[in-house]
């Protein structure tokens, strides 16, 4: 399945699209806000499994791949996927990772609007979250761009986090 901004498209993931996962994954400078640390090919080769895994699953959501729709250049990683309940209220989370140097283009907040925009369209989610490094103050800004809004800080893989959320 693709999903289509203005600029950009997006592409569930397959198992034939490793090269457009492990570029980001595995670079330290685009991981910095996310787990601190590039991943390695083992545990990139292992996220990248189970996100094929979900999509096989998940028609309508799931783990992309982003291009660009003038050259085709490859942006960037999103995702729309199932979070969690809480206070019997089933949640999706947004989400999404860009190379560096399509960093200030505002692609972000173009995939997050899109992704929302989805989430909204499927009914399938009572509320969305996004969860950043809370020092990832161009992150915050996608999210807030989005109409989400702060609610909690806390942690996710012991690391520290600020939890984002927009009731649908």
């Amino acid at each position: 399945m693709a999903i289509y901004t203005e600029r950009l498209s997006l592409h569930q993931y397959t198992k034939d699209d490793f090269h457009y996962f492990a570029p980001l994954l595995m670079n330290e400078v685009v991981m910095r806000y996310i787990t601190e640390r590039a991943l390695s090919l083992e545990e990139t080769q292992e996220r990248f499994q189970k996100a094929v895994v979900f999509n096989k699953e998940e028609a309508d959501i799931g783990f992309y791949y982003v291009l660009r729709k003038t050259d085709n250049a490859f942006i960037g990683f999103a995702k729309l996927v199932p979070f969690g309940e809480e206070e019997n209220k089933k949640e999706g989370e947004v989400g999404y990772a860009l190379a560096e140097e399509h960093w200030g283009n505002k692609h972000a907040t173009e995939i997050t609007a899109r992704l929302v925009e989805l989430a909204q369209e499927l009914k399938q989610f009572d509320r969305l979250i996004g969860i950043v490094d809370p020092k990832h103050e161009a992150s915050i800004r996608v999210l807030t761009k989005n109409g989400l809004t702060w609610y909690e800080d806390g942690e996710i893989d012991g690391l520290p986090a600020a939890y984002y959320k927009l009731e649908l």
